[in-house]
């Protein structure tokens, strides 16, 4: 491999994102996924021994290009039958051996021809000036080099720096490149970039386009510059950081979702008695216009000042998450508002917490059940994840969602802003770890401490509540803080701070900007990390300006009667029926294509059979589609994946037999569970 200059390695750099979704779907059969091994690696030895054929004949670039990129296809597929390889177990059998010597001959056939590809994808680029000029010969083999060895066309990211780079875009996208971002400067045009490629101006452009490429999710970001217009080590660093932090937390929330879209899902079905019952959090929205709210979190600097919170009970509205409760209730405080997002069983936060003190619990939909048996005084509902719950919000006709990016810091901000709030202030909100700390003493898991770092970093201290949920697989917070970096302080310097704690900063900070002079945002933390947008203040001071009295249990009693409960039963009764008549039709037609799709030897006629009954489960589930991929987004991503890489027939088949499951399981679950909850609220009505 040539070794690039550092003219070179100062135009070009390379992202990788090994860990896409997580659990792409039940291990598959060993053999086949053996058998499928074979196919894509015979597949690739193929394409690089044309390629190696042509070298030695003597072939132009041009004619060698099309085998090239084919191969970088075929091996990201052949990567993707390795990966599937690592849960599978192969039968020993007779079938299994054959298919390890076709491994084996696949494997001795494809050495040298590999060797010879990847010797002519790494030749010597042409001069500059030539790509510069127009030359599409010349763009061609920059993009030859550019490109990784083993490319998915569709999935990965070729980020381009300049408006200069515009003939490399237009190389890519004549070669069915997807995800083409140009990156230039404010005083650039885009006008020369084909109409394929993804234009941006600002680093937070960039981020924001990225972030949104997660069908399929990329393995891969390759950047380029060519120009007069350097990125300088420190540019390049910052760009690099905000492109992995971002995706890192898209991936984050994807997986989060796909993890407990089922157990949001079961538990959303189960609260749905409670959801007719209690108004939203849209009765609010005049009650407490012009409302002081502090919004307290659990973060270890709480500690510091929470004796000064007392003085705002009565004068403002005092919300907080559970974490936080029991530091407050050992303060002597009562919080106004308690809001629970997450879907695990956090009961035990509220552990000596006298709740029928709090005057209101604002509840996510899919929070556990247990959640809204809790004695408060009030309960208000909300969406937390409109892609998870909005096959319940759908059914009233007010806005129950507010932007939370999966916190629970930044949904109370937002919802903040929409109910009017002025000022907002906010209290424990270290985003940061001042001595390691992560929890305030005195709150639940308080204990808890960082040691160590980078990848060496753990936790230590978490109580058994928290131990029990993580041993079930339902929470991780034993490895949310690795790999941690410094952002400003709220006393000057540095503090460190996690990638999604980061990443909440930064959302404050864009919030602080886009609201500025509509609302008052002040940080009274005293403490870790600097929110830029929002003035610092302590909390006695805060104090001295939250002088008006304020009778928060006359607005929520306001909030309250803005409903119909008989209105708001029929409302969610008429979509609960129209998703048990969804699930009914798409079961029937998904057991109908589950048993065509398995016959042996299926033939044309059959097969347009079996596509026309597809085409009416599609129909069928269109209207629920986001109810039944909740069940199981992890299979659907995986079989969507396999799907996409399919060569065959039986390996397309087999991927829409996974979907197929996906129904069937969608139908055996939420039709009781449906019924059983829609009898319920009939009879409360």
């Amino acid at each position: 491999m040539n070794t690039p200059s550092e003219e070179d390695r100062g135009q070009t750099f390379v992202l990788k994102f090994p860990d896409r979704t997580e659990g792409g779907g039940a291990p598959g059969d060993g053999l086949a996924a053996l058998v499928t091994l074979c196919e894509r690696l015979e597949a690739l030895a193929q394409l690089s021994g044309q390629v190696a054929s042509g070298i030695q004949l003597g072939m132009n670039e041009t004619t060698l290009r099309g085998p090239a990129d084919r191969s970088r296809v075929a091996r990201a597929r052949l990567q993707a039958a390795q990966e599937a390889m690592q849960g599978a177990e192969v039968p020993r059998t007779a079938e299994a051996v054959v298919a390890m010597k076709r491994l084996r001959a696949a494997t001795a056939r494809s050495q040298a021809a590999e060797a010879a590809l990847l010797g002519w994808l790494d030749r010597p680029e042409p001069p500059r000036e030539r790509v510069l000029a127009g030359d599409r010969e010349a763009a061609a083999a920059v993009v030859d080099r550019l490109l990784l060895p083993a490319w998915d066309f569709d999935g990965d990211v070729v980020l381009l720096l300049g408006a200069d780079t515009s003939p490399l875009a237009h190389e890519l996208v004549r070669r069915s490149q997807r995800r083409v971002v140009a990156l230039l400067r404010d005083d650039e045009s885009g006008a020369s970039f084909p109409a394929g490629a993804f234009v941006v101006h600002s680093p937070d452009e960039l981020a924001d386009t990225v972030q949104g490429f997660t069908d399929p999710f990329p393995r891969n970001l390759v950047a380029r510059q060519l120009g007069e217009w350097r990125l300088d080590d420190a540019a390049r660093a910052e760009l690099v950081t905000d492109i992995r932090d971002g995706l890192e937390q898209k991936l984050a929330v994807q997986n989060t979702a796909r993890k407990f879209g089922r157990l949001w899902t079961e538990q959303g079905m189960a609260n749905l008695p409670h959801i007719a019952r209690w108004p939203s959090i849209a009765g609010l929205t005049g009650p407490l216009r012009g409302v002081p709210m502090v919004i307290v979190g659990p973060g270890p600097s709480l500690a510091n000042n929470i004796d000064q919170l007392a003085r705002l009970k009565g004068r403002a509205l005092i919300c907080t998450f559970s974490r936080a409760t029991q530091a407050l209730a050992k303060a002597g405080i009562d919080p106004d508002l308690v809001l629970v997002l997450d879907p695990l069983d956090l009961r035990y936060h509220f552990d000596g917490v006298p709740v029928d003190r709090i005057e209101a619990l604002v509840l996510g939909l899919s929070v556990h059940p247990g959640m809204y048996e809790l004695p408060a005084k009030r309960i208000f509902t909300f969406s937390g994840n409109s892609l998870i719950e909005r096959w319940i919000a759908d059914a009233f006709d007010e806005h129950l969602g507010v932007p939370t990016s999966a916190s629970v810091a930044t949904s109370a901000l937002s919802l903040a802003h929409a109910w009017g709030c002025d000022p907002v202030i906010l209290v424990g909100q270290d985003l940061a770890f001042p001595g390691g700390r992560i929890y305030a003493a005195g709150s639940a898991d308080g204990d808890a401490r960082i040691e160590g770092e980078g990848e060496d970093a753990r936790v230590s201290g978490l109580g058994e509540e928290i131990q029990r949920l993580e041993a079930a697989g339902q929470a991780g917070v034993s490895t949310a803080y690795r790999r941690l970096r410094e952002v400003p302080g709220y006393h000057g310097g540095t503090v460190p701070t996690s990638s999604t704690f980061a990443w909440v900063r930064s959302w404050f900070e864009e919030r602080a900007t886009a609201w500025g002079g509509q609302v008052r945002l002040i940080n009274a933390t005293e403490g870790g990390a600097a929110i830029g947008g929002m003035e610092q203040l302590t909390l006695a001071e805060v104090a001295d300006i939250c002088d008006t009295p304020v009778d928060v249990a006359t607005a929520l009693d306001t909030g309250i009667s803005s409903i119909v409960p008989a209105q708001r039963s029929d409302q969610l009764s008429t979509q609960i029926d129209a998703v048990i008549e969804g699930l009914r039709s798409a079961g029937k037609l998904a057991r109908e294509c589950r048993e065509m799709s398995s016959r042996k030897g299926l033939g044309r006629k059959q097969i347009k059979k079996l596509g026309r009954r597809e085409d009416a489960l599609l129909r069928a589930m269109q209207p629920i589609r986001v109810f039944i991929a909740l069940f199981g987004q992890r299979a659907i991503d995986g079989a969507l994946e396999r799907a996409r890489l399919a060569t065959t027939l039986d390996e397309s088949l087999a991927a829409s037999r996974e979907l197929y499951d996906v129904v069937l399981d969608a139908h055996k679950t939420g039709l009781p569970a449906l019924l059983a909850a829609r009898g319920q609220i009939a009879n409360s009505s």
